[in-house]
């Protein structure tokens, strides 16, 4: 594995921010990533299928998060605005 990664470039639209490989007792290697379409994800993953299985996990910034959640928050909060107040 290790000479076949030695070899291996990233497809063109994955920007690699950091791979790390654990020491455990199993081949295991952890790669944070970012990429604006899937695509570059799915050719990283189907290229290493045969030797490893994948776990992935999407993120965002907690500033990112924050933000779609006030927008969510605010378009579901849309429809009480414009009820009068009840008494």
């Amino acid at each position: 594995m290790i000479a076949r990664r030695l070899e291996y470039e990233f497809p063109e639209g994955l920007r690699v921010l950091g791979e790390y490989w654990p020491q455990t007792g199993d081949p295991a290697v952890v790669l944070v990533s970012e990429a604006d379409e899937i695509e570059p994800l799915l050719a990283a993953t189907s290229y290493w299928a045969d030797a490893y299985d994948f776990t992935t996990f999407p993120a965002v910034t907690a500033e990112v998060g924050m933000r779609s959640a006030k927008e969510r928050l605010a378009a579901w909060m849309q429809p009480f605005a414009a009820e009068p107040a009840l008494r």
